[in-house]
Formats: structure tokens, C-alpha cells, sequence
């Protein structure tokens, strides 16, 4: 392996909800390493400093809605659209093709759209894009400076059939993203500070309609917030399941590990066939485990260590 370097690669293990695991086998360079939780240095010809690597994946998107997306408003600096459910705003996790930006920009020619607010992928609604940069900066001020206020209503239930308060509610209570990759979210004094009003408008009997005035952008702030006041949103597929515990959250009264959280989250919709709500497909799962690289580089020749 005349002029050839070693790849050092660090990387961890983990398994995932089934347990079951698969052969811990990685292919590196025609080489095949067995090894976790530890750094190993693989020597391999064919790697040279300062090479390029690049790593090409053939993914399938979870499914999406065929409703198409309608423009409600379009001037030289902005456009308004109705986001139907199931679509990200942008790209993220398993999404490429099937989000609110690629779409516009595939099938309204609406390219170099840049963001001013984001809606749940899960979630409808009216989104808003400005088409410049300086009108994004010049929105994204106005909102700073509170000239722009976003709001919505939705469908609350909570157990025992109780009614939403009929006097306004603000819930200040922190955010701590339990998983990027699910898409879970749970009150947590080490989370980000954010701060909704509710307000009731109506109540059937059985759910209330609430107005829900974030005053800060948390990831399913409004989600969360309803949830820990222990009325979550009709039908939520995350934050008004059983795998949450006999309360649903309520109070941020979950009893279990953020591991067990989303072990039970993955193993109910694996059971409802619905995985797709989380962003992931039994393809995630039936390696039992996750790998992470957290670390590539080229070591000298004198690093190397025996892969036994």
C-alpha cells in the first residue's frame, strides 16, 4: 500500500426501538470493519490527503397529499400560500422533492424563495415567502419589532371533556428538542425560552377552538405549550398519544427516559402502520441501530492500529 494513508473514522452505535441489531459490518475501501464505541484506523491504499469523498444514496420520500398548494397572494416581494398538511416547508430529514419550496419553485417557477415563517409539516395553513433577501431582512425586522404578529386556531381536547379556560392563558414554560431525526419536542428546564397566549373561542362540549399567539418560534411551540397545559390538539399525532402516559403529558408528566419516549412513540405508530407521521420507514428501523459519524480524518502510517 506504497503511498497509501490510514482512515481513522469515529463513529457510535445505538440501538434503536426493536433491539434486535444488525452484523456491526461497515466497508470501508474493500476493507470490512467490526467495530463500535470506539475510534479504529482502518489502512487503506486508497485514500490520499486532501481527497474528495463523496457518498451518493438512493432514498424513496415518505408519502404526501396530492392537494396541490394554492397561491393566495403574489406581488414583486412576496407570495402567501395555502400549505396543505403532510408537506415540510423545506427541506429536512427523509424530505427533498415533496416540500412547499421545491414545489413552487418545480411547478410555479417560484425559485430562491426565502423563508419568513415556518409551519409543522404536519400542520395547514397560510405560509408567506418573500422573493429578495431585502425584503426578508426588512420582514424579519418587523416581526423583531412586533409590526407582524402570526397566529392560529385549532381544535384543543383534553380528558374529562374539560373546557379551555375562558380567560387568556400564557404558557412560558421552555422547549428542549428531544429528537431532531422523530421530530419530538417536550417542556424542559434546560430548553429554549418561549412564551404563547391562548385564547378560547369557542366549546362544543367535547373540544374547544383556541386562538394561539406565539411570541417566539420554538419547534411545535404551539404543540407542546397546549399539551403541558394538558389540552392537546385534536388528533395530534405526537403530542396526544398514549405513549406520553396516562396524562398525556400534562404538567410535563411523561415518567419516562427520552430513550423509552421515543421507543414507545416509534413502537405505537409502528403498530397504527402510520411511521410515516414521524418522518421515518421501517427501513430506519430494522437495522436496529444508528450510525453517526462524528469524526474522518487521514492518520500517518505509525497511528495505525491492528483491527484485532
Amino acid at each position: 500500500a506504497a503511498g497509501g494513508h490510514p482512515l481513522e473514522m469515529g463513529w457510535w452505535l445505538g440501538t434503536s426501538g426493536n433491539g434486535k441489531g444488525c452484523p456491526s459490518l461497515l466497508f470501508v475501501a474493500g476493507w470490512v470493519v467490526a467495530r463500535a464505541g470506539f475510534r479504529l484506523i482502518v489502512h487503506t491504499p486508497y485514500f490520499q490527503n486532501n481527497d474528495f469523498l463523496r457518498n451518493t444514496v438512493h432514498r424513496h420520500e415518505p408519502p404526501v397529499t396530492a392537494q396541490p398548494i394554492r397561491i393566495l397572494a403574489e406581488d414583486e416581494e412576496v407570495v402567501v400560500v395555502d400549505k396543505p398538511s403532510s408537506l415540510p416547508v423545506h427541506p429536512c430529514g427523509r424530505f427533498r422533492h415533496n416540500t412547499v419550496i421545491f414545489i413552487l419553485g418545480k411547478e410555479h417557477g417560484l425559485r430562491e424563495l426565502h423563508t419568513l415563517h415556518r409551519l409543522d409539516r404536519m400542520t395547514s395553513g397560510v405560509l408567506m415567502f418573500a422573493k429578495t433577501a431585502a425584503v426578508s431582512k426588512r420582514i424579519d425586522e418587523q416581526v423583531r419589532q412586533r409590526q407582524v404578529r402570526a397566529g392560529t386556531q385549532v381544535p384543543q381536547a383534553s380528558h374529562g371533556c374539560v373546557a379551555f379556560p375562558e380567560h387568556e392563558v400564557v404558557c412560558e414554560e421552555p422547549i428542549l428538542v428531544v429528537s431532531y431525526k422523530v421530530g419530538v419536542c417536550r417542556v424542559d428546564a434546560k430548553g429554549k425560552p418561549c412564551q404563547t397566549l391562548f385564547q378560547r373561542l369557542s366549546y362544543n362540549g367535547s373540544s374547544s377552538v383556541v386562538r394561539c399567539l406565539p411570541r417566539t418560534g420554538r419547534t411545535h411551540q404551539i404543540r407542546v405549550h397546549l399539551q403541558f397545559l394538558g389540552h392537546p390538539i385534536v388528533n395530534d399525532p405526537i403530542y396526544n398519544m398514549e405513549a406520553w402516559g396516562p396524562h398525556r403529558g400534562k404538567g410535563g408528566e411523561i415518567g419516562k427516559t427520552d430513550e423509552e419516549l421515543l421507543r414507545a412513540l416509534v413502537e405505537e405508530h409502528r403498530s397504527k402502520q402510520s411511521l410515516e407521521v414521524l418522518g421515518i420507514g421501517e427501513e430506519d428501523l430494522n437495522c436496529g441501530f444508528y450510525i453517526h459519524f462524528v469524526d474522518l480524518r487521514l492518520a500517518s502510517p505509525q497511528e495505525l492500529v491492528p483491527s484485532s
